[in-house]
Order: C-alpha cells, then structure tokens, then sequence
C-alpha cells in the first residue's frame, strides 16, 4: 500500500489538506515491534492511541489491522475500527479499502465485506478474490460479474505466478457459481500445481466432475419421471417396463446419495449445482 509523504506525517502537517498524526514513523515502528516480538498488552495500547486520532493515514491503518489481527481477536475491535473508518476522508478511504476489505473478510463478515467490493474500489489481486468471496457468499451474483470481467481484464499484468493464480481462482469460482462448469474447470487446469492455491484448483476440478455426474443423475432421473406409466417394449414382458423404471431409479438414487454425502449441500451451492 502506498505510503503518503514522510515529512508531512512526522510535522503532522499538512498532506493533501489533511493532518496524518497516526502515521508518524515512530509510532507505527513502535506497534510493529510489539507485534514482532508479541507484546499484547502494549500492543494493543499502541493500537488505541492511534484509533483515537481524528485522521488516520491508510498505511497507519493498514499496520493498525495487521497489528490487531496479530495480538487480540478482531471482533472485539470492530466497533471503533468502524467508526475510525466512517470519519476518514473519502481519498483515506479509497487507499486503505484493501485493508477493510481484508478486514472484513477475515472475519467472515460478508454483508461488510460485500460494502467494499465494489469493482471501482479493487486495486489487486487479492481485493479480486476477497470480493468474489464476498459478493458470492451475499448473492450479488450481477456485482460478480463485474468483478470478474475487471479480473480479466487484469489477467495479462498479473506479476507473476502467484498472483495469475489469485485471478484464475477468482474468475473459476465466479463461472462455477454461474453453472459455466467447462469454463471454471478449464480455469482450475490452468493454475500451476506449484502455487498456493493448487489445492483448491485441484479439488475445485474434481469435484466439478462430481457435480457433473449428480446433474446426469439429475437429468435422468427427470426422464424417467416423464415416461408414460404404460409405455411397452417389443423385447419386455407384460409389467417388467415398471419394475425396470423402478431398479433404474433406485440405482440412481443410491449413486446420487453417494455424491451429496461426498459434496455436502453448501459446496454443491458454491459450485452452481443449485439445491439439490
């Protein structure tokens, strides 16, 4: 994250009309080393000083979360992060949405998380994944899409492996969702076994195939549901077509229960199966 002027911070003077009192170097060295070599209580002394300040500088809020997440338990510090986030201008908030973003999501707050999605707000790859997390988690399937069409876009400037996999995992999870299933499975192939989210890539592609079986299962269940209850044929004997409908069906159903046990409901929603 871009740090704003040093003489300006260490003056508390004037930076682009506004007074960055929290993000002197000295204090923001001092809540570093506390957070380095553990030191809670201090720490967290450090970390209300400066949530007390009336203009908080984005990089001094970017090491004041890192600094909470470290020594004590998020929740907790919600409340007054909020409300120092809500008195910031907007230029403080544009720069340090990355870090709420991060924040939010963290702690699994989607509804907060989703406020700071907004395509025009992201800035790198992580804010990409974070969002499509928090935008799919909240249903904001059109807000998504958007993300994901920014994502991309941004595919041929990623540096480097790793952050070419944030933005493929993003763009599958998004075309999963969307029940896109070659897509997503295609995006999954193409993150390189080596990075940090093959994991997922490589479980997302596998079960992909099982979510294809159980929409084949799906599909022909419905088939024999529309077949006439006295439908013939030339090689069967009287009353045998039902009692073959009634073992294909049950065969069906007993592979179909296989799979949603090995993809519980949830994960089948976040692959686009819909309620199974």
């Amino acid at each position: 994250m871009k740090r704003r002027n040093r003489k300006g911070a260490e003056a508390g003077g004037d930076d682009d009309g506004q007074n960055w009192y929290s993000s002197d170097d000295a204090i923001i060295r001092e809540l570093d080393g506390y957070v380095e070599i553990g030191m809670r209580r201090e720490g967290c002394r450090i970390a209300r000083k400066i949530l007390a300040q009336e203009r908080i500088s984005p990089f001094a809020f970017d090491r004041l979360i890192v600094a909470i997440t470290v020594l004590s338990e998020p929740k907790q510090w919600m409340a007054k992060l909020e409300a120092a986030w809500l008195r910031q201008p907007a230029s403080v908030q544009r720069e340090a949405n990355s870090t709420m973003l991060a924040l939010y999501v963290s702690v699994e707050d989607w509804e907060k998380a989703a406020r700071h999605s907004m395509p025009r707000m992201l800035c790198c790859p992580s804010d990409f994944l974070f969002a499509m997390w928090a935008l799919l988690e909240t249903g904001r399937m059109k807000e998504a899409a958007r993300v994901a069409q920014k994502a991309r876009k941004a595919m041929p400037f990623a540096e480097g492996a790793f952050d070419a996999s944030i933005l493929i995992e993003t763009l599958a999870i998004y075309h999963a969702r969307a029940g896109l299933w070659d897509d997503a499975f295609e995006l999954w192939s193409k993150v390189p076994r080596e990075q940090p989210l093959s994991g997922n890539a490589a479980l997302g592609g596998v079960e992909l195939c099982l979510i294809l079986a159980l929409d084949l299962i799906r599909n022909e269940l419905a088939t024999l549901h529309r077949l006439p209850p006295d439908f013939e044929c030339e090689l069967s004997l009287p009353g045998s077509i039902d009692g073959l409908r009634n073992t294909t069906e049950l065969e069906l159903k007993k592979l179909q229960r296989g799979l949603e046990k090995m993809i519980p409901e949830e994960r089948r929603l976040e692959l686009g199966f819909g309620a199974a």
